[in-house]
C-alpha cells in the first residue's frame, strides 16, 4: 500500500524572443505499508526535485536547452535513500 503526497512549481520566463529559462521543483512524501505482513515496518521517503534550465530558440522549429536535475530522496529505510545530480543538454525538432 503506498500513499503519495506532493507538490509540483513550476515557473518559465522569457528573456527575448530567442532566450528563455525555467525552474521545477517537485516535493513529494510516500509512505508505504505492507497490511500483509505483520513483521515489516513501515517506510516514509521525502523525495526533492529542483531542475533549473535555459533555453535557445535558433529556429522557429530548432530548440537548444542546458539544464541541471537535482534529485535527493530521504527515506526511513537507508537502502533507499539517494542524491543524483545531472547535466543535460537537449536538442528539439519540431516539424
Amino acid at each position: 500500500d503506498k500513499t503519495i503526497i506532493g507538490a509540483d512549481l513550476q515557473y518559465r520566463q522569457k528573456f527575448s524572443e530567442r532566450w528563455s529559462g525555467s525552474i521545477g521543483l517537485i516535493y513529494e512524501n510516500a509512505q508505504y505499508s505492507d497490511m500483509m505482513v505483520a513483521d515489516v515496518d513501515d517506510r516514509e521517503d521525502d523525495t526533492i526535485f529542483f531542475r533549473p534550465g535555459i533555453q535557445y530558440l535558433f529556429r522557429e522549429w530548432l530548440m537548444f536547452e542546458l539544464a541541471y536535475e537535482y534529485e535527493t530522496r530521504d527515506s526511513t529505510d537507508e537502502l533507499f535513500d539517494y542524491d543524483t545530480n545531472t547535466i543535460m543538454f537537449n536538442v528539439n525538432l519540431a516539424l
